[in-house]
């Protein structure tokens, strides 16, 4: 196994920024505008065997035009990794002015606006595992959570699933030949977003098949709810291809549908038609 420990000023100045403009933030400096910035980072790493092991503390100060900044995050990474297993957790606390929003969702499906409040500090955690028994199957997991120091402390947290399956040739040059994939996901989160939504269930399915090198068939299929609202949202893509070296033609088509929320919002229908093409000379 292996420890370090680095102690780490990468930069304490004080400059003078010139040029034209004006305004309170360091970016918008007059041409008598001074700016310090310093910053200092710890981290402590441990390695043995399969796993990696670190740890970083760091703290950040920019004084300009009167105004002093201070922010310190503390962060946790993890990796574990075998032939059949690898997992990776990431782990981060922020605290000081403005040190913004911790994001801990996979997927967005909810839109949750806080610009209005000022963050006071923010955390997150999440994880990911993967499962890789064959080349024909693969499985992966992933979780996070995440919360903000607002006005309100605002909570989210998200979990993921995702299973793989392809077919290749058994006999001459190996390829594949089709893949299968399966996912589903779960959001949620304190405060409700824009539209009064507070959590989110997806299910997503997909299909390819590989005839040849070069000529390719897609199929997607993708419904999404949300717990409490009534809401249910649906896409269906189907996609055909050419894929050479030099050339690529794609022809798609998607069709998607939202139900009725409420009666001051109608039921929204689309339907898109792609067509591409790409030479590369």
């Amino acid at each position: 196994g292996r420890n370090s420990m680095s102690f780490r000023i990468p930069r304490m100045a004080g400059q003078l920024q010139t040029g034209g403009g004006s305004g309170k933030e360091v970016g918008d400096s007059s041409s008598d505008s001074s700016v310090t910035r310093a910053d200092v980072t710890l981290y402590l790493e441990h390695r043995h065997q399969h796993l990696e092991n670190r740890v970083e503390f760091n703290a950040e100060s920019i004084a300009a035009d009167g105004v002093t900044a201070t922010q310190l995050s503390l962060e946790h990474a993890l990796d574990y990794a075998r032939t059949l297993h690898r997992l990776k957790w990431r782990s981060i606390v922020n605290q000081g002015d403005n040190s913004g929003a911790a994001n801990a969702t996979s997927f967005n499906y909810l839109n949750t606006d806080l610009e209005g409040s000022e963050s006071k500090g923010s955390w997150s955690s999440n994880a990911t595992y993967s499962y890789d028994p064959s080349r024909s199957l693969g499985l992966n997991l992933g979780g996070s959570i995440a919360g903000t120091k607002r006005e309100q402390q605002h909570i989210s947290y998200a979990l993921t699933e995702k299973l793989v399956y392809r077919l290749f040739t058994t006999n001459g040059v190996i390829r594949r030949i089709a893949e299968f994939t399966e996912e589903l996901g779960y959001e949620k989160t304190s405060i409700a977003d824009v539209n009064g939504r507070g959590s989110s269930l997806f299910g997503r399915f997909s299909a390819a098949y590989f005839p040849t090198r070069y000529l390719y068939g897609k199929l997607r299929t993708e419904i999404t709810s949300y717990p409490g609202s009534g809401s249910l949202q649906q896409v269906h893509a189907g996609e055909i291809g050419l894929d050479y070296e030099k050339l690529k033609l794609v022809a798609s088509y998607t069709e998607g549908k939202k139900n009725r929320e409420s009666a001051a919002l109608p039921e929204v229908a689309e339907r898109l038609w792609n067509v591409e093409v790409r030479k590369i000379f």
